[in-house]
């Protein structure tokens, strides 16, 4: 409908220009709507360049390089091209409008009751149906650049000078969440595989997770905020000592390299964890599929169910007006996040303590 009536409307004024013989040429630089007009109109009433009559009911009128305005109350009920100059509307304009190289602006009761199309100018080429109310040229692209997002088919817009810009919208997030979910995936088979090399440990430190959370929750608070002071003072006291210059290196490279595979894994044992839980419950779909107790099932469900707030965050953020709920889920699966992270390189902690202890 949009292409169609614009493409009709520009047709229509480049075939009929040199033809009119009810066009009229005028010097006037701003001109000001005074009443309701119409096809009936004089096109001296227009101010108009080209007044061009189609039938009873419908008209173009074509102004080049002049102002004009619609006052509030006042009607024009024609089809505007805008050649330079600029266009305010704060009456109605019943019909469609072609701005080229033009600012439009609307006041708070503007109306521009057909389809609009803005060439240059402050705006970028842009098809816009329905009413423009109480906004300006600016904010109506900012709104169609939102809503757009909301469609599956690709919006292109061309701005001359920035070249083209291409959005995907809501499909994007689509495809975003698909691949998140089969990096997860990935990640979590790499993870039961990581699992299996200590597979006779497994029950060890799955008991710690299940029955010392608490426990495990404080000592990887208390890892990570020892973490640093030891490392630096560690690297200081290999500094000052001859025989320490040596090791120096391999400290600094050992131990970031030790405490990043002890929080991995310390992720995966929760993950292994959870998934268990999941995959031994009663209601647990597809139960003769997958197994609670084989570390490649139980992984990467694990996995993906603490990304579950993000993945939802996305999925959500796709419909409108809900910001506020993605934005809580988003914090949600931080903090999730965060526990998971200190339960799991608590319980390395403890299952490593008990160990040397014997």
């Amino acid at each position: 409908m949009i292409y169609s009536a614009v493409t009709v409307l520009i047709s229509t004024v480049i075939a009929s220009i040199p033809a009119s013989t009810n066009s009229q040429q005028f010097n006037s630089q701003d001109t000001e709507i005074q009443g309701n007009l119409g096809a009936e109109s004089q096109p001296g009433d227009t101010g108009a360049d080209f007044w061009i009559q189609q039938d009873d009911d419908d008209c173009v009128g074509i102004y080049l390089g002049k102002n004009l305005t619609v006052p509030n109350g006042e009607t024009l009920d024609c089809n505007v091209v805008m050649v330079g100059g600029d266009i305010a509307v704060n009456g109605i304009i019943n019909g469609d409008v072609v701005l080229l190289n033009t600012d439009l602006k609307t006041g708070p009761r503007g109306i521009i009751s057909g389809e609009t199309v803005t060439i240059g100018g402050s705006g970028l080429v842009r098809f816009i149906e329905s009413e423009i109310l109480e906004r300006t040229i600016e904010n109506a692209q900012e709104k169609i650049e939102r809503e757009s997002r909301l469609l599956f088919p690709p919006t292109i817009n061309i701005n001359p000078g920035q070249g083209l810009k291409f959005s995907i919208g809501a499909l994007g997030k689509f495809i975003s969440l698909i691949i998140t979910f089969i990096t997860l995936l990935v990640l979590g088979l790499f993870g039961a595989l990581l699992l299996s090399l200590g597979n006779k440990n497994i029950n060890d430190l799955m008991r710690t997770i299940e029955y010392e959370k608490g426990k495990s929750l404080f000592m990887g608070l208390v890892m990570v905020l020892a973490v640093l002071p030891v490392f630096l003072g560690g690297t200081l006291a290999l500094a000052v000592s001859i025989i320490g210059i040596p090791l120096i290196f391999f400290w600094i490279l050992t131990v970031p390299l030790l405490f990043s595979l002890a929080s991995f894994t310390g992720i995966l044992l929760v993950s292994n964890w959870l998934g268990t839980k999941i995959l031994t419950s009663e209601n647990a779909p597809f139960r003769e599929r997958f197994s609670g107790e084989n570390l490649y099932h139980t992984v990467p469900v694990g996995l993906i169910g603490l990304q579950t707030p993000f993945l939802g965050a996305t999925l959500i953020s796709i419909a409108p007006m809900t910001g506020l709920l993605s934005g809580t889920l988003l914090i949600l699966g931080g903090l999730i996040q965060g526990f998971v992270f200190l339960v799991g390189l608590g319980a390395i902690f403890l299952f490593v303590k008990r160990k040397s202890t014997g």
